[in-house]
């Protein structure tokens, strides 16, 4: 299982693989986001689509968002949905992937986010 960073001029092509993905993203939201919504932060580069894959299928999408903080600056996984099972799969690499880029990690679980320190 892989996690591949989108960049933003390929977007267009990932969004049918892993839209059922961003409607399930919607959901867990309640309200504060639509499709579209995402599909803007997306495209403008507000937000970061990162997609789940294997074997050229999708498993699934993680959003982030560098979010400055008086203090410090944090990756934060503002939106995420995949397969059951597999972001377990796929956690140590999300990590691997932000020490190749010299970020330090200060990682906080909870349903609804999770939090990189840079």
């Amino acid at each position: 299982m892989n996690i591949t960073l989108v960049p933003v001029g390929q977007v267009a092509g990932a969004i049918p693989a892993i839209l059922p993905f961003l409607n399930e993203s919607v959901q867990w939201a309640r309200g504060r986001v639509t499709a579209d919504d995402l599909l803007r932060f997306i495209v403008t580069g507000t937000m970061h689509l990162w997609v789940v894959h294997e074997d050229n299928v999708a498993h699934g999408h993680v959003i982030t968002e560098i979010k400055q903080y008086p203090q410090c600056k944090m990756l934060t996984i503002q939106y995420c949905a995949m397969t059951p099972g597999t972001l377990e799969l796929v956690e140590d690499e999300i990590q691997y992937k932000h020490r190749l880029l010299h970020l330090p990690i200060l990682y906080s679980r909870t349903r609804a986010h999770h939090h990189y320190h840079i």
